[in-house]
């Protein structure tokens, strides 16, 4: 082959050879996307559609159940909804759990229903509270907790920053005193305090709840839960969980 011939051929390879660099420059600008875990595509190691292997999501939600649930007399008509909700998935956990109360008479006739949303970390077992819930005259006899549908991701357990160092249960005025404090150098903002009380048989019988806008760092603070009506049976456990989201 002559020169030109080879020059002709070279430039003509050159060009084709540009030319596919090009395409795959345009593929590669309009249509190559690295894979993530929201892509909607089932790639990576993946053991679903954007969860599970390298995703953080859980491709099948645990089981979360409650352990127990009951309506509290609070006053006459008046009723608290009280759960305790356990978590069985020890490295995930969800910020929005959607839960529903649901409180019955002795006809098994729905009462009173409640709707709301829960956080749940990795291994929690915890109170859900739902206060004042209007019977009129009808008196409940069952409460049920049913949870819908979550994103659960995988994380670690936070360590709950509030500490309950003391308290004192007084039966004759209805008080449950507790002295809490703030643990850590930061403030903390948004903690939930419920108070439990149960009998000899390890049953509720009582319950309340009050909430801290913020502690200060290293500060402490005294909660005090009252209640209107006399306790129904005497009181031999008291259990306080604190919550901070």
């Amino acid at each position: 082959m002559r020169w030109a011939e080879k020059r002709q051929t070279l430039y003509a390879g050159s060009i084709f050879l540009g030319i596919i660099l090009i395409l795959v420059g345009v593929w590669f600008l309009f249509f190559f996307r690295l894979p993530t875990c929201s892509d909607g595509v089932l790639n990576q190691n993946e053991g679903g559609v954007d969860c599970g292997g390298v995703c953080a999501t859980l491709c099948q939600a645990p089981r979360v159940s409650a352990l127990w649930a009951r309506s509290v007399a609070v006053a006459p008509g008046v009723y608290h909804a009280v759960a305790l909700v356990r978590n069985p998935e020890s490295s995930a956990g969800t910020k929005a759990l959607p839960y529903t109360f649901q409180v019955f008479d002795a006809k098994n006739i729905l009462i009173a229903e409640r709707r709301g949303v829960m956080f749940l970390y990795p291994g929690e077992v915890v109170p859900l509270f739902e206060a004042n819930i209007l019977t009129g005259e009808r008196i409940p006899a069952r409460t049920f907790i049913t949870f819908g549908d979550a994103v659960w991701v995988q994380m670690e357990r936070p360590t709950e920053p509030i500490q309950i160092t003391s308290r004192e249960l007084n039966q004759d005025t209805l008080t449950l005193t507790a002295h809490i404090e703030n643990k850590t150098a930061l403030p903390v903002y948004g903690t939930t305090l419920t108070a439990l009380l149960y009998d000899a048989d390890d049953i509720i019988i009582t319950a309340s709840q009050t909430k801290f806008d913020s502690l200060p760092a290293k500060g402490s603070h005294d909660a005090v839960f009252t209640w209107q009506e006399p306790f129904p049976r005497q009181v031999v456990r008291t259990d306080i969980i604190a919550r901070t989201k």
